[in-house]
């Protein structure tokens, strides 16, 4: 096999040496809109490590070509393979920060740069070098105008949206509506609009709805029923946060953790109150503390933005936090969920911020001279506080319901996720025990009985494993009777649980999965209808009710097929063909030859017959599978609906193979 051999081994070496800085840098800037300086801290080494990687190859690939006097095709993909390989498995192995999409566009540009190296002569190569170099610095100084112009050149921006689906679930069918990208922020003289930071929470306000995202912008918004609009505004009232200060002061790189945790509403006739917990820097005592910042006034002002409001801060935590490991917290682990206890009382809970004693000193959550690890009661006229309970890690959920329960969930640490009944002077025992474990290990070092929690308050239930809980509401309307004070607990893992609660004790959890969604689900809001409303963390906005039997006319036929076939869901998946449920999968059965899927044991009865499924054959087995083919293992009467059926074919014909 002949072998491959550059004219020139130098500037072979300078080709790749720019091929892959171009490649890295102007694909990073490119898809994140940051030049190398400005990206993130795990976003910079994510590229860096990919270039070394890149180098080390052909690093290698040169001594072959100088020891041997060129590389054979074979030679060339069993290096790249074993060195790529090797980075790739690293990353899985050891869960590293990677960008998909940036990592498969490099990889492929990275093979195009090895492949022309060997066919372009040694002068041509140092002059493409040379005009990459120019390009790559020039496209750096620009920052992030090159993915502004590409957005605006072909239109490729997000825009408002709003998706339909279904979640079927054991009681109701649901109907679910998404809406996408109206809590932009399109006021900053940029040609994109910035989408939403994590963090934030939403309420019920005057008619409509107050949405804080995580950086602290305003939003109200309204809900058309009938229309299934959501019309949405931007309100020049924004949260007291000083993110811009705390950045400026610590890097770039720790904004995310430094963010709105939750907003209260209270109001009487035409007045408002809005309690916001939020993070503050102190640039003054270089440390930052969780505050409550407080604004009042008539509802209808605030909504129109046509008058300024004033914040006062009621409450912040003690002490005053020194940055470590590069952020405030490093884990997260804020809290800051809020709930009135009475007209003058509200409670906040406030995470330990990672301060558990062996990720970082001190230890908090047992400490009562600190805010952190607890939950405290706060009288809002005066700003005094007191511990109501304390030993909690990042209690990300509070409900106080109207008999007066008190409803907490937390997130524990790999695994231990916990919902709890707050009680005065209760300690629920972290760091101390926990039946979750440390990251990678079967232990948690303080915990003397390894997976008990004793000698504290024991949970109301946990999730073993994480379930990586958010807020949680009971369910005290009308809209669904059948889960009448039943519970609903928002995750970061595009789920919701419901779960009940009988004589103390959870008697069922429901897990219901959010389709489509890419967010976490941040918070969950029961409105005046009864209706259900999820904020989750890219900034959409989920509406959940039951769905309309009877209100089939207004539904689109591939609507109400893909209705019609959640039904179907708990025994057919839709996947790759290969992946069976109790029935078999159902990619492509459109036109497909009757009892084909491989891997599937199918009854005699279906296996006898011959010919494809097609639509007048789906029809007549949707219609009465017994009658159909005789001994099948289909158990169902059928579907007596001939609209129903169609809807069905239909949808399934759109997942063709």
């Amino acid at each position: 096999m002949k072998r491959l051999q550059p004219s020139s081994i130098t500037s072979w070496f300078i080709w790749h040496l720019v091929a892959v800085v171009a490649i890295v840098l102007t694909v990073s800037q490119i898809r994140t809109g940051h030049s190398f300086v400005s990206l993130p801290g795990k976003e910079t080494n994510f590229i860096t490590l990919y270039a070394l990687v890149y180098l080390v190859s052909m690093v290698v690939i040169g001594l072959v070509i100088v020891i041997r006097k060129g590389v054979k095709v074979v030679e060339l993909i069993v290096i790249s393979s074993a060195i790529f390989g090797g980075y790739f498995l690293s990353i899985i192995i050891l869960e590293s920060f990677y960008s998909r999409t940036i990592l498969v566009v490099i990889l492929l540009l990275s093979i195009l740069s090895i492949a022309l190296s060997f066919f372009i002569a040694a002068k041509l190569r140092i002059m493409i070098a040379a005009i990459l170099t120019i390009c790559t610095i020039g496209l750096q100084v620009q920052g992030n105008k090159p993915k502004e112009f590409l957005i605006d050149s072909f239109d490729l921006g997000p825009k408002p949206s709003m998706t339909r689906k279904f979640i079927n679930t054991a009681m109701y069918s649901i109907e679910s509506l998404r809406f996408e990208h109206y809590f932009d922020d399109c006021s900053l003289g940029e040609s994109r609009c910035q989408e939403p930071m994590t963090g934030g929470g939403i309420s019920t306000f005057g008619e409509g709805y107050l949405v804080a995202t995580g950086e602290g912008k305003l939003h109200y918004f309204t809900f058309n029923n009938a229309k299934n609009k959501v019309n949405a505004t931007m309100l020049p009232a924004q949260v007291p946060i000083n993110e811009d200060v705390y950045t400026s002061a610590v890097g770039e790189n720790a904004r995310h953790t430094f963010r709105v945790t939750d907003i209260l509403v209270r109001e009487k006739a035409t007045q408002f109150d809005l309690f916001v917990a939020h993070h503050f820097w102190k640039a003054d005592e270089e440390c930052g503390v969780m505050l409550i910042s407080h604004v009042s006034g008539d509802i209808a002002d605030f909504a129109s933005g046509n008058k300024q409001f004033e914040w006062k801060t009621i409450f912040e935590t003690t002490p005053c936090l020194k940055v470590t490991n590069g952020q405030l917290t490093r884990g997260g682990e804020s809290g800051g969920r809020m709930g009135f206890i009475d007209d003058d009382t509200l409670m906040l809970t406030v995470g330990d911020y990672q301060r558990d004693g062996i990720y970082q000193q001190p230890m908090f959550a047992q400490d009562q001279k600190t805010s952190y690890g607890k939950t405290l009661l706060i009288d809002i006229n005066t700003g005094t506080s007191s511990i109501f309970t304390r030993g909690h890690r990042n209690p990300q959920g509070l409900y106080i319901d109207r008999e007066g329960g008190m409803w907490s969930t937390e997130h524990g640490p790999s695994g231990g996720d916990e919902i709890n009944i707050l009680e005065q002077d209760a300690n629920y025992g972290w760091p101390l025990v926990t039946y979750g474990t440390q990251y990678g290990e079967h232990v948690w070092p303080w915990n003397k009985s390894q997976g008990r929690h004793e000698g504290f308050k024991q949970p109301l239930y946990t999730f073993l494993p994480s379930a990586t809980l958010s807020n949680l509401i009971r369910l005290e309307g009308n809209a669904f009777p059948l889960w009448a004070d039943d519970f609903l607990v928002g995750t970061f893992k595009k789920a919701v649980y419901h779960f009940r609660v009988n004589d103390g004790r959870v008697v069922f959890t429901e897990k219901l999965p959010i389709k489509g969604v890419t967010g976490r689900v941040r918070d969950l809001l029961e409105d005046r209808y009864g209706r259900v409303l999820m904020y989750l963390d890219d900034g959409s906005i989920i509406f959940l009710f039951p769905r309309d039997e009877s209100a089939e006319s207004a539904v689109s036929d591939k609507m109400r097929g893909a209705y019609v076939f959640s039904k179907c869901a708990g025994c057919h998946k839709i996947g790759d063909e290969a992946t069976h449920g109790i029935g078999p999968d159902l990619l492509g059965i459109v036109g497909k030859d009757v009892a084909s899927s491989s891997g599937y044991g199918y009854s005699k009865a279906l296996s006898g017959l011959s010919g494809v499924w097609n639509k007048d054959r789906l029809d007549g087995f949707l219609a009465d599978p017994m009658a159909f083919s005789p001994g099948t293992s289909m158990a169902i009467s059928g579907m007596k609906n001939e609209a129903d059926r169609a809807a069905v074919i239909q949808y399934l014909e759109t997942w063709g193979n």
